[in-house]
């Protein structure tokens, strides 16, 4: 049976328009808060560091689900934002909680994708590993090359694995060689890696796979203990976010997810 990610995702966020429901709906919403912070960090990091004048800037937000990537860009002088979402229900929410930003319901892989503007940023946040299907993966880069210009700065975030791994039916993490491959067809360059969390989230980008098996079965028993009330999720959030935030100032990757920034260059 073919994954369909539009029905997933729109009985998803129709049960749980909220950031567990974009996130780990497992682990309940004290938890989540704290990867959604260390997430903001990032960004925050990014944009500092590449300057980046969200002010006079258009800007496109791919996968805009509950919002908080548009919340970012407008708390951050942002004017001329639009967001793409796939479902319905994210994109009818969005446009009564943002009126001043544009909304689209389309998805980023559709060959006919009818937006004809060309953005200074493009950001696809924990996005384009729901593409499941390699074909409209491709075509989901191509689409992003045609929505910008030489010298546009696109972001995005995944695992960026270092060797492949089976996915699940709405999950497919793909290889940073992967990425630079086809990013470098459609004339994108990787520029630099922000590792985004170390232990906070789940680790899957371990090269050995007996490690990596230890570690992800111990971190899904710890976390997933940890994070069935929401007062012990609140303190274990806050612990390993705080761990992450000093180790990040210090490490260029993580074994799990990270930040790519991009530059089109032809």
């Amino acid at each position: 049976m073919n994954f369909d990610p539009k029905t997933y995702w729109e009985n998803r966020l129709s049960g749980e328009f909220s950031i567990v429901g974009i996130g780990y709906n497992t682990l309940g919403m004290a938890f989540n808060k704290w990867l959604v912070r260390a997430c903001e960090d990032n960004f925050i990091k990014i944009k500092e560091d590449f300057n980046l004048d969200l002010s006079n800037n258009s800007i496109l937000d791919i996968g805009c689900g509950t919002g908080v990537y548009i919340n970012l860009y407008l708390k951050n002088g942002a004017s001329d934002v639009t967001g793409l979402d796939i479902t319905k229900v994210s994109i009818e929410n969005l446009k009564l909680k943002y009126p001043k930003a544009k909304f689209y319901n389309v998805d980023i892989s559709d060959k006919n994708l009818k937006i004809k503007k060309n953005f200074d940023i493009i950001s696809a946040f924990a996005v384009l590993y729901h593409i499941v299907d390699e074909k409209k993966f491709d075509q989901a880069i191509k689409n992003i090359r045609k929505l910008s210009k030489v010298g546009s700065k696109i972001i995005i975030s995944d695992n960026f694995l270092k060797v492949n791994l089976d996915g699940t039916d709405h999950q497919k993490s793909r290889t940073l060689n992967r990425y630079r491959g086809i990013l470098e067809k459609n004339g994108i360059k990787i520029i630099k890696i922000y590792p985004i969390y170390y232990f906070l989230n789940a680790p899957c980008d371990i090269k050995n796979p007996t490690i990596r098996i230890i570690f992800s079965i111990s971190w899904k028993i710890i976390v997933k203990g940890l994070t069935k009330f929401e007062f012990t999720g609140n303190i274990l959030g806050f612990l390993l976010y705080k761990i992450d935030k000093f180790l990040l100032r210090y490490v260029r990757s993580s074994p799990t997810s990270k930040t790519i920034i991009c530059e089109v260059y032809k």
